[in-house]
């Protein structure tokens, strides 16, 4: 396993406390799931992209996953 150092600035650190409380998990195991969150994303989006491209006369479109729930 591999040890690396990240620096935050003030601002990033007050950003970064707000999502540990919010996952009430440990630094090391937020970091990775922010990651790994992000290239679940970056991934979803060539996934669109490519299906986008390959049906150039259809419409494709993307909703965040908050839209399919009833919010009543």
């Amino acid at each position: 396993m591999t040890a690396k150092t990240i620096r935050f600035n003030e601002k990033e650190t007050k950003a970064l406390r707000e999502i540990l409380n919010y996952y009430k998990m440990d630094f090391s195991s937020t970091i990775k799931r922010l990651v790994l969150e992000k290239i679940e994303d970056l991934r979803d989006i060539k996934e669109i992209k490519k299906i986008s491209e390959s049906k150039p006369d259809e419409y494709v479109t993307a909703k965040h996953i908050d839209s399919l729930f009833d919010k009543s």
